[in-house]
């Protein structure tokens, strides 16, 4: 979230913890997040391959995608190849 600009920073809260606290980027006082939307849930599980992240359009959000190689965006899975579960879209 911090490559594509939606937050500031981030600081641990405690050693001990494993809560961290994010600081949300504003612009002209308005959130840079307007939108969050659960995409794949344990009820229904969505997975996408790289065939078809290729075809899907997201021109103003970002996809979350957990693969094997962690939690990564749309873009960056179409640059390794590689597909996996759709998480969060944010726009």
């Amino acid at each position: 979230m911090w490559d594509e600009g939606f937050i500031l920073g981030y600081k641990n809260l405690n050693k001990n913890s494993n809560s961290i606290q994010i600081f949300l980027k504003y612009k002209n006082g308005d959130p840079v997040i307007s939108f969050l939307k659960i995409l794949s849930k344990p009820s229904m599980q969505i997975y996408y391959s790289v065939k078809q992240l290729w075809k899907l359009k997201f021109n103003e959000g970002v996809v979350i995608i957990s693969t094997n190689k962690g939690f990564l965006t749309h873009h960056n899975c179409k640059k390794q190849n590689i597909g996996g579960e759709p998480m969060i879209l944010i726009k």
